[in-house]
């Protein structure tokens, strides 16, 4: 534990314990350069001595061509970058046009489950009706 006693706040103007500069531009952490490292060094792959970013690559483009979604997203978020506009939170969508076309999606797709609806109370009421009734003749 540090002592109290010798803790002292910054005080104004110049203060010699003061970083003014910084860490310098393009510094990097020891976990970068770990990295760094690390993605350098070559693994067989096939056969063929190749760097492990190249290695990681292969094995991307390996699982999305065997359908793995993830690696599929992963790809095409890199190529082309995420979906403009869209929240993966909520239903926001940008732009005018795009939140009409999920409102009329939504609507027609309400219509649709109420139809389906409808149809299936129609078929119960029919099927618990009496075929054979015959009418009574009172007099």
């Amino acid at each position: 534990m540090s002592n109290r006693a010798t803790l002292k706040p910054f005080g104004k103007g110049h203060d010699p314990r003061r970083n003014l500069k910084g860490r310098p531009k393009g510094a990097k952490t020891s976990l970068q350069k770990i990295i760094e490292r690390e993605l350098k060094k070559e693994v067989l792959v096939y056969g063929k001595k190749t760097p492990t970013d190249v290695a990681i690559l292969i094995r991307l483009l390996e699982d999305a061509r065997r359908g793995k979604l993830e690696a599929v997203k992963l790809l095409l978020n890199y190529m082309y970058g995420k979906p403009i506009g869209f929240c993966p939170n909520c239903e926001f969508l940008a732009t005018k046009s795009a939140r009409q076309a999920l409102a009329e999606e939504k609507k027609r797709y309400e219509e649709k489950r109420v139809a389906i609806a409808r149809r299936r109370a129609k078929e119960m009421l029919d099927s618990y009706k009496p075929k054979n009734l015959k009418k009574s003749h009172s007099r």
